[in-house]
């Protein structure tokens, strides 16, 4: 699709446009989340455990995170003051995901933290350096941090459970019993539906199984091909995409900051509908 349109200043810009806002928006929602669930400090995590997080579980301090952040987000949006302002949402989002988990809660939040760093650093070296591609350079960064969470999470797969991982249909048995019996207890699901029909499923195909499990290791152990270009970050947002579709069907897990940060850095499915508009022939420019 990239290659039928000539590229312009405008599109590069639409295109940061489409992937911060969905973006912030959604950084915002996970903070607020994060903060509202917050009701004490159980365990020291990540910020936690360098300093004492019980403020955060302060209405006040909440609300002042909370205004900080629609402010912050704001300037974000408009492309203002970006180097402190995407600090600060990387501080932000590093003390209340900290606070959070350490309440006992894992949401698997820190993608979120890490691309708000790499975002930082991408406007840091253009500070530094007045040559240096920040167009290009504050979605290649975030997206090579997707990319390697997903490389990591494979490689650790083999390193505990090497070829068994998706060789041992079993194993995903008791995952998904694992899975249904947390969904029970959370009042999720009723008790009849503990012993669903994809189990039945797996245990009949074991094989069939087998070859699913290998296709998402091999997608998540690749995906460093989606740095090529942008026709391989699509076609691996794709991928990964399917592979979360799976994942929840089978085991009923949704790691919503991951995918949902994938799918507007890799994707970018506003921008993809805006290149799709500009194709009808209406919304084309006139040419003389």
């Amino acid at each position: 699709m990239w290659n039928n349109l000539k590229t312009t200043s405008k599109d590069t810009t639409i295109e940061w446009i489409c992937i911060k806002v969905p973006f912030v928006l959604s950084c915002y929602f996970w903070i607020k989340h994060s903060l509202e669930a917050t009701t004490s400090i159980a365990t020291q995590k990540g910020m936690c455990y360098l300093f004492d997080c019980n403020p955060l579980v302060i209405d006040s301090v909440k609300i002042f995170l909370m205004v900080l952040t629609v402010v912050l987000s704001t300037l974000y949006v408009l492309e203002k003051k970006m180097l402190l302002v995407t600090f600060l949402l990387f501080l932000i989002c590093f003390i209340v995901f900290s606070a959070h988990e350490s309440f006992g809660v894992q949401d698997r939040t820190g993608i979120v933290t890490l691309i708000w760093l790499v975002q930082f650093l991408a406007y840091f070296l253009k500070w530094k350096n007045p040559d240096f591609n920040l167009s290009k350079n504050r979605i290649s960064f975030p997206v090579q941090v997707i990319v390697a969470c997903y490389t990591l999470s494979a490689l650790s797969k083999l390193y505990v459970s090497g070829p068994s991982w998706f060789l041992d249909s079993q194993s995903v048995i008791l995952q998904m019993l694992k899975s249904n019996q947390t969904q029970y207890l959370d009042g999720e699901i009723p008790f009849g539906e503990v012993m669903s029909p994809k189990i039945g499923f797996v245990a009949q195909y074991g094989k069939t199984m087998s070859v699913l499990l290998f296709g998402a290791l091999m997608i998540e152990l690749s995906s460093g091909l989606g740095l090529i270009n942008k026709k391989m970050r699509l076609l691996y947002g794709c991928l990964l995409l399917f592979l979360h579709f799976g994942i929840d069907f089978f085991f009923g897990i949704v790691i919503s900051a991951f995918y949902k940060s994938m799918i507007i850095f890799m994707i970018n499915p506003f921008y993809l509908l805006y290149l799709l508009i500009r194709k009808i022939p209406i919304f084309q420019p006139k040419t003389t």
